[in-house]
């Protein structure tokens, strides 16, 4: 299985996830739109990057896991 990540957003105490639509951070409340990051050190570097950018709202790394069909 290979690891990918997300990052989930909590504002108001309401749950949403990074996305690459428009928006300051660009966020949807929708799992399954969330931008995935495909390293850890990706989602690190992205989770630094927003922690500095808007430090009152709190972001999380989520990992998923994405099965990969054997050939």
């Amino acid at each position: 299985m290979e690891q990918i990540y997300r990052i989930r957003v909590v504002a108001i105490g309401i749950d949403s996830w990074i996305s690459d639509c428009d928006g300051d951070p660009g966020r949807t409340k929708v799992e399954e739109h969330a931008k995935l990051y495909y390293s850890k050190g990706e989602a690190e570097s992205t989770l630094k990057e927003l922690q500095e950018k808007y430090p009152r709202r709190s972001f999380y790394i989520d990992p998923l896991y994405k099965s990969i069909p054997k050939s």
